[in-house]
């Protein structure tokens, strides 16, 4: 190895600089940041090993919280790169005594402080105050050599207050501010009058110089630029000889060998050429020395060799024993899975048990679920049912009150045709008082006359004065009598006490009258018109009475064939009630002409001793006629309260049914509530039983695969439509198994109950519609989708 000249380790300054073009050989971007990537390329192209790279990176990112960061700023990168070639041993120490290596202490100072300060904010966007930074570089200042230069640098910094620089700010100023002090440095040693670099800027109050960093760059890393090469060929070749040194220690005679050259070397050149023998005893010892040399060389190029041999049989002796490792992982494994069978075949059988009860809690789960589906029709049924009778029930007492109110009317109607008749009675009553004054004054005054005339003309005057009395009331009688024949015999029974009362006293009143007709004959003819008028109104109200009777009749007749009918209508009977007090009312105005007629015909004095008295009979017909129209109202009262006390039942037994219809529907949602239950406990257990069967479909061993199939398309083909909720669940009941399958003790329940558990699934269709046959049975199982209207 040739010896190495005296100055040739790099000074501080070639190693910023070679940091410095490490720097913009990843091509920075204006902010003097630069991509991770193309860092990773440079270092990977100059530094030749991935460790270094790796080890690079680490350093820029420690201090750093979050994901790696995809950009790295000036100040992290420089202050990362010195550390790293600190720790490699490559990074040379400034000298105490140099201002210029003063100056980039101070540099490394602010770098470091600035970063100390960013790395205590919480959020890394935020801005580094002014004051902070004229405290750091007054710290530097004081312990600086030149410290009129720091002052500088503290009048450019802003004193604003609320001022203050980001990181990558104050990495923009310091990434263009130390080229600017590379340029300035002396190149040589023995160069004196250093002049101060120029201070760090930061111009337009904050704004940094952006636009000058690439032509600083160029114009201060000429000089620089030149020496990075040969710097980082000595850190390659410092990598290489620590590598080597820490395989295997030099040859003990590798100095001494080279002491000895560098002593021939110095004796050729101190020989004179005239002393041949001592040129021949130094070409002598130059021979020996290369021998020794080339056996030094020799050996050690074995002993490289060697290390090459011993290197590559550790590599072969690890890869050998990671192998030797996974086959040992190999064989475990396969002892494992040698004792792995018999449990799983103890497995499979506990699953094969609990798949066996599963089936046998489905098939009385269905059981469960048919009888409350069957519950839940004959419940829709008689709630219909309910809600028929329901509206029967209220159209019925709609009716019922509707009659009611038609009872009441006819009543109000009845009372007020009953004052009417009284009225018209009265009046009639007051008029026949009004004759019988008139008529008893004109008796007793033809009885005064007849005491004051003459016997003689007494009997001539009273033949006379029968002969007019006989004319009027004969013809009277004869036409009362022609009139009322047709009616009956009741009346004309009436009417005969009267002219049999009227004649015997016709003699005995023979001669008041006469002078009477005589001598006031209008006032005969104005009594005659009145009893004109009144048989007229009495064969009016005969008439009616004809009528009424007639319709009475023909109403009886209808009623009677209606009662032929097992049932009437509510309107029919409504009819049929109106008819019967129409027919009583009817009766009790027949009862009150008949005697009418009777006191009209009988119409005489009292004193006369020929029958009861007018008011007596009067005061008997009206109280008749009360007493019939008491019966009446008495019975449709009775039957009004027939009507509510049968509208208040009516009532009860429908609130019974409402309530009745309310349980029968708590329980038909309790019911449905308990089927949805089952039905989620149903489908758990099958998805459960699928991924058991699935896993353990790999440990059966056999040929017969129909059993097991047979089952799952059976339970699979629940729903007729193979869709819906319902499939969704039974298809994953049970998974098909890919390969051989073994016989199974299931088969020959399989073969008997899986058709029936299919036909039972498909009639209860699990959520999808009902397509029974027998749907109109109510004993068939089946869900029925329908609702009550």
């Amino acid at each position: 190895m040739p010896p190495r000249e005296e100055g040739s380790v790099p000074g501080a300054n070639e190693a910023v600089g070679a940091v410095l073009q490490l720097f913009y050989l990843c091509s920075p971007t204006k902010d003097a940041t630069i991509c991770r990537a193309d860092l990773e390329a440079v270092l990977h192209e100059h530094l030749g090993r991935q460790e270094d790279v790796i080890t690079v990176l680490r350093l820029l990112e420690a201090g750093r919280g979050g994901p790696p960061p995809a950009r790295f700023d000036f100040l992290s990168y420089w202050h990362g790169m010195e550390r790293f070639f600190t720790e490699a041993g490559s990074w040379p120490q400034p000298a105490a005594q140099e201002r210029e290596q003063d100056m980039l202490s101070g540099m490394q100072r602010f770098r470091d402080g600035v970063l100390a300060l960013w790395r205590r904010q919480e959020d890394p966007q935020q801005r580094i105050s002014s004051e902070e930074l004229l405290t750091l570089l007054e710290e530097i200042r004081s312990g600086s050599q030149d410290p009129q230069y720091w002052q500088d640098v503290m009048q450019i910094v802003p004193r604003e207050e609320g001022f203050g620089l980001t990181l990558l700010e104050v990495s923009e100023a310091v990434c263009a501010w130390l080229p600017a002090f590379l340029q300035a440095a002396p190149q040589d040693e023995d160069k004196r009058g250093l002049g101060s670099p120029a201070p760090l800027q930061f111009q337009d109050r904050g704004e940094l110089g952006r636009g000058l960093l690439h032509q600083r760059s160029t114009e201060s890393l000429g000089s620089v630029s030149s020496r990075f090469p040969c710097w980082l060929e000595t850190f390659r070749g410092l990598r290489k000889t620590s590598a080597a040194s820490e395989a295997s220690a030099p040859p003990a005679g590798a100095v001494e060998l080279q002491r000895a050259s560098e002593l021939c070397e110095i004796l050729s050149r101190s020989v004179r050429a005239e002393d041949v023998a001592a040129r021949r005893a130094i070409s002598k010892l130059s021979l020996v020395h290369d021998a020794l040399a080339r056996t030094l060389n020799g050996q050690e190029a074995e002993q490289c060799r060697l290390r090459r041999t011993n290197a590559s049989l550790r590599e072969r002796r690890r890869l050998l024993e990671a192998e030797l490792a996974r086959v040992c992982e190999q064989l475990d494994e396969a002892r494992e899975a040698a004792a792995r069978p018999e449990e799983q075949r103890r497995r499979a059988e506990m699953l094969e048990q609990e798949l066996q009860e599963l089936k046998d809690h489905f098939a009385i789960t269905m059981q469960e679920l048919s009888r409350l589906q069957a519950k839940c029709a004959d419940a829709d049924m008689e709630r219909m049912d309910t809600q028929r009778r329901d509206w029967q029930w209220r159209d019925r007492c709609t009716q019922l009150e509707q009659a009611a109110d038609t009872a009441e009317g006819h009543a109000k109607w009845m009372s007020s045709e009953v004052e009417r008749q009284a009225t018209r009675l009265t009046s009639v009553e007051s008029r026949t008082q009004h004759f019988r004054e008139v008529s008893a004054a004109w008796r007793w005054r033809s009885l005064a006359k007849e005491l004051c005339s003459e016997p003689a003309s007494l009997k001539d005057m009273a033949n006379i004065v029968a002969a007019l009395r006989r004319r009027p009331w004969a013809s009277s009688s004869r036409a009362s009598s022609s009139r009322a024949s047709p009616q009956g015999t009741a009346a004309s029974d009436a009417r005969q006490p009267v002219a049999q009362d009227t004649d015997p006293h016709q003699p005995e009143a023979a001669g008041p009258c006469v002078a009477v007709d005589v001598g006031r004959p209008k006032t005969v003819e104005d009594l005659r018109h009145q009893v004109s008028a009144l048989q007229a109104e009495l064969q009016r109200m005969r008439t009616v009475r004809d009528e009424l009777v007639a319709a009475a009749r023909g109403q009886q007749a209808a009623d009677s064939a209606e009662e032929e009918e097992e049932y009437l209508s509510p309107r029919q009977v409504q009819s049929k009630q109106r008819c019967t007090f129409l027919a009583a009312q009817l009766q009790a105005l027949l009862r009150h002409t008949h005697e009418v007629e009777q006191v009209l015909d009988a119409l005489h004095d009292s004193r006369s001793g020929g029958g009861p008295s007018p008011d007596v009979k009067r005061r008997l017909s009206i109280q008749r006629v009360q007493e019939a129209d008491e019966a009446i109202f008495n019975e449709l009262s009775q039957r009004l309260y027939t009507l509510e006390v049968q509208k208040a039942d009516a009532d009860q037994e429908l609130r019974l049914l409402q309530a009745r219809s309310a349980e029968q529907d708590r329980q038909l949602q309790a019911g449905r509530q308990r089927r949805e239950v089952l039905l989620a406990e149903l489908g758990a257990a099958r998805q459960a039983s699928g991924q058991e069967a699935g896993a353990r479909s790999e440990y059966y061993v056999g040929t017969e695969t129909t059993s097991t199939t047979c089952d799952t398309q059976s339970v699979a083909s629940g729903s007729p439509g193979g869709g819906g909720n319902g499939s969704a669940d039974v298809n994953g009941f049970l998974t098909p198994v890919q390969g051989a399958l073994r016989s199974s003790p299931k088969a020959i329940y399989t073969s008997g109950v899986g058709v029936r558990k299919a036909t039972a699934v498909q009639r209860f269709g699990f959520g999808a519609e009902r397509t029974s046959q027998n749907s109109g049975s109510r004993g068939s199982v089946g869900v029925s989708n329908r609702r009550p209207p």
